[in-house]
């Protein structure tokens, strides 16, 4: 395991690698979703304490979610509201 400093993101071939070994974890798939009976392709590795907040960059701190999910974590991390989808008229 790649492991970093405190708050330090892991860059460059380490990186690449550590994403890869951690989408594996869940075959690709969207950790959210799959808790809600749904397959979904993760999107993103996201940081259940994100690294602005104190987190380490370290496998046992990140989950693999889809965009959607990944924009609801952010949202509730951060005290964002969560845009609603844009609305298309044919």
């Amino acid at each position: 395991m790649a492991l970093s400093s405190e708050g330090k993101r892991i860059r460059g071939k380490a990186g690449q690698i550590a994403r890869a070994r951690r989408l594996a974890r869940t075959n690709g798939l969207c950790e959210r979703c799959l808790a809600n009976g749904e397959v979904t392709l993760a999107d993103e590795v996201d940081h259940i304490r994100p690294l602005s907040l104190g987190g380490h960059d370290v496998d046992s701190n990140t989950r693999n979610l889809c965009l959607r999910h990944h924009h609801e974590a952010k949202a509730e991390q951060f005290g964002h509201r969560i845009a609603a989808k844009p609305r298309i008229d044919l």
